[in-house]
């Protein structure tokens, strides 16, 4: 009994060894045609001086300006003039970027137009608001993954920095959320 317990262990092990040993033969013959089908090629290897030498360019390109006409650059002699000044490329676009401030809504006039820019307003300030709490969430991660002391302490006065500004955006999305409501309530007393 004992024997065709131990033939019916062993005699699985033993197909599959001859399996995975026919695969394997199988697979080093296609591998040594791969390289045979290789041989003659010549392969580029790039180096980290080979990258010190490539030239940076922006990862978005701006759009080309168009010149403007002769003599209206500056620094740039009016056009006849016999003094003749090196032109200056025209400086890039201003990058526009988030203010990290909250914009402050003043408190319009109730209309139809005026409740559709209150309710952007409020949008506006809400998804501010939701930024501001992002932003929060990755300094806590920041902080939890910082392991020496200064990093942790410059992160903490981010932290509360950004509490401040969270607590304004959270009082002008309710401001502006007020504003809204009272717009549609007197727009509903109208009708």
């Amino acid at each position: 009994m004992s024997k065709r317990i131990a033939a019916l262990v062993v005699l699985p092990l033993f197909l599959a060894a001859l399996a995975f040993s026919q695969s394997l033969t199988e697979a080093a013959k296609k591998e040594k045609e791969r390289r045979e089908s290789l041989k003659g090629r010549t392969v580029a290897v790039t180096t980290n001086a080979d990258l010190g030498k490539v030239k940076k360019k922006p990862a978005v390109p701006l759009p080309a300006e168009t010149p403007p006409p002769e003599g209206e650059r500056e620094g740039q002699a009016a056009p006849g003039s016999a003094r003749a000044e090196s032109v200056e490329p025209p400086a890039a676009p201003p990058v526009q970027r988030y203010s990290s401030e909250p914009k402050t809504y003043g408190a319009p006039q109730p209309s139809q137009d005026n409740q559709a820019d209150l309710e952007s307003q409020w949008k506006r300030a809400k998804d501010y608001a939701e930024l501001l709490d992002v932003r929060m969430l990755a300094l806590r991660q920041q902080m939890d993954q910082a392991g020496s002391q200064p990093p942790k302490d410059q992160i903490q006065r981010e932290m509360n920095a950004l509490a401040l500004k969270i607590q304004l955006a959270l009082a002008e999305e309710k401001k502006a959320k007020d504003a809204l409501d009272k717009a549609a309530a007197s727009q509903t007393q109208k009708k």
